[in-house]
């Protein structure tokens, strides 16, 4: 051993001869030198400790130790008890109970569990593998610095709460009454019934940190609370404030109707630090979040008719709030069995909290107010074709078939048809002046969409394409609103519902219909402007000819659709790459 007995100072030395005389006597040579090796190295770890003791028995001889030596643990824990008592001697001992997480590559390591990463660092990863380590350390105090000297350590084989309070409770008994009646020192996290109530029987003092029961609003405060044996054998009783714990960041869950919305935040560890319900509006909901949540790390709410408000409003307000797709947020929150507002926003706080979600993207709200005009047109022209449908089914009743017609000659043909039949004449014509106004606000709404084209370079530019028009144009623009979120062009067919479904399960995979998911106007005025392509456009391209082999092949409405979807992606190229619609490829090496 290259270490003498004069470079160790005499406090270690006393430690390691009294631990090294716990072990066998075979194998105090080689426990000594790994103790001395980990004392003497800045990192302290069983591989440095191996290199700093010079390989004098060789590495063969270290790693059957650390494996297979096999001695009473609790004794050698015994000795350092003794030690740290005749060494430091405290008139009342200061007991930590903590928990780490160890990583590990492997798999196969025992208590390999997949851990959350509390680190809050940019660098790590959300999730980790590791092995859950939990610390019993005495704090000692010489020469006015203050450390602590790990005690025990236990590995939580089980990756649960229930796993590390389990473990806990095993460590409190093995310390039993052996440094007398210490004072126990946990986080806010470790601040539940089973531990405290065991803590407190076995006569030990527990400080910890945890929340006030009240506090001004938007402020946090912390304060210490301490428990201690009064005599008559009973637990703490379990008031808010060791049920509301707080643990480093907040997760908060929002479960929002129209008039009132339930609250819910969480801690780190999952634990419910308020629920509560407050007014729909996005002020209320920032005053309580700030009031129960402050320090917010993110904020989970359902897609639904008052997300998009919410949205833009709280992030106006500075909070970090993220909008969850209902259909992923319903598969999770299926597995409760009871169906409420409070569970709801629960379920929502712990999916923000696991980070288990995808981030819907919520549109911009200039391009809501223009998907306003044109659904809103929409909306008008179907009205429109219902009253042409009526108007026609009540000239069929007295004989008078109206014929095909277009829309500027449908009004005087069908007032040639009522002409001279009473009560029915006096019908069509209420029918006709709302059909009037109808064509009238259709047009106005029409002109300001035109005007938006016209301003819009990326509008422009997407109506080179043949087939697309104004309001495909306008359609796919305010649909999606920024293309720089699709790291690929041919991921927009698949967001706009154009791309068939796929069911694999074992020897079964076969392919479905178009998903129709996203948004069906846009699909529509796509589908419009690929029939527009193959059926009117006259001038032939590369796209044409391509649709026309198709609709050939496998028919006129399958081509529609597939041509559909690729001239949603070669919108997106277009408005992306800044560049027009290339009609030949002589044009394009131009």
């Amino acid at each position: 051993m290259p270490t003498t007995a004069a470079a160790v100072p005499p406090l270690l030395t006393t430690l390691i001869g009294r631990l090294a005389a716990a072990v066998p006597r075979r194998a105090r040579t080689t426990f000594t030198e790994l103790l001395i090796g980990a004392a003497t190295t800045r990192g302290g770890h069983v591989t440095d400790a191996i290199l700093a003791a010079g390989l004098s028995r060789g590495w063969t001889t270290y790693y059957w130790f650390l494996q297979r030596g096999r001695w009473a643990w609790l004794a050698v824990w015994q000795a350092l008890l003794m030690a740290l008592a005749t060494l430091f001697d405290p008139l009342v001992w200061h007991v930590v109970i903590d928990d780490t997480v160890v990583e590990r590559i492997s798999a196969r390591a025992p208590g390999s569990l997949v851990h959350h990463n509390h680190t809050a660092k940019p660098n790590r990863s959300r999730f980790l593998r590791g092995q859950g380590w939990l610390c019993l350390a005495a704090v000692v105090e010489r020469r006015w610095k203050v450390g602590a000297v790990p005690l025990m350590l236990r590995l939580v084989r089980r990756g649960t709460h229930r796993g590390k309070l389990t473990s806990a409770r095993f460590l409190l008994r093995l310390l039993g009454d052996r440094l007398g009646r210490v004072r126990l020192l946990l986080d806010a996290w470790f601040m539940r019934a089973r531990l405290i109530e065991a803590a407190v029987a076995d006569g030990h003092t527990v400080i910890a940190i945890t929340l006030r029961d009240s506090r001004p609003a938007g402020h946090l405060q912390r304060r210490p609370i301490t428990w201690r044996d009064r005599g008559a054998g009973r637990a703490p009783i379990m008031g808010p404030s060791l049920r509301r714990s707080a643990m480093g960041q907040h997760y908060v869950g929002l479960d929002v109707s129209l008039e009132m919305t339930s609250v819910c935040v969480l801690d780190e560890a999952g634990a419910i630090v308020w629920r509560g319900k407050v007014a729909s509006t996005p002020e209320a909901i920032a005053a309580a979040i700030r009031a129960r949540a402050p320090q917010v790390a993110r904020i989970g709410l359902e897609t639904g008719p008052l997300c998009t408000w919410h949205w833009h409003s709280l992030r106006a307000l500075g909070l970090p709030v993220v909008c969850l797709d209902a259909r992923h947020a319903k598969a999770a929150l299926s597995l409760q069995l009871n169906k409420t507002d409070a569970n709801d926003a629960y379920g929502l706080a712990q999916i923000v909290r696991t980070g288990w979600y995808k981030a819907v993207a919520v549109k911009s709200l200039d391009s809501h107010r223009l998907r306003t005009l044109l659904s809103s047109r929409a909306q008008l022209v179907n009205m429109r074709r219902d009253l042409s449908s009526k108007i026609r089914g009540v000239l069929k009743t007295f004989g008078r078939i109206v014929g095909k017609v277009g829309d500027r000659g449908f009004a005087a043909r069908v007032r040639e048809l009522a002409a001279g039949e009473p009560g029915l004449e006096e019908a069509v014509t209420a029918l006709l002046a709302v059909r009037e106004r109808l064509e009238q606000q259709i047009e106005a709404l029409e002109a300001r969409i035109l005007r938006f084209a016209k301003r819009s370079d990326p509008c422009r530019r997407l109506m080179t394409i043949p087939g697309v028009g104004a309001l495909t144009a306008v359609s796919f623009v305010t649909a999606i609103d920024d293309p720089a979120r699709f790291g690929r062009s041919s991921g927009v067919g698949a967001y706009l519902g154009l791309t068939p479904r796929r069911h694999q399960s074992g020897e079964v995979d076969r392919d479905g219909k178009i998903s129709r998911c996203g948004d069906a106007l846009t699909r529509t005025y796509l589908f419009e402007a690929a029939g527009t392509l193959l059926s009117r456009v006259a001038r032939w391209s590369a796209l044409k000819a391509w649709g026309a082999r198709l609709a050939r092949r496998i028919g006129s409405k399958k081509a529609r659709v597939a041509l559909a979807r690729k001239l949603a992606v070669l919108m997106h190229r277009v408005w992306m790459s800044g560049t027009e619609f290339r009609w030949s490829k002589e044009a394009a090496t131009a």
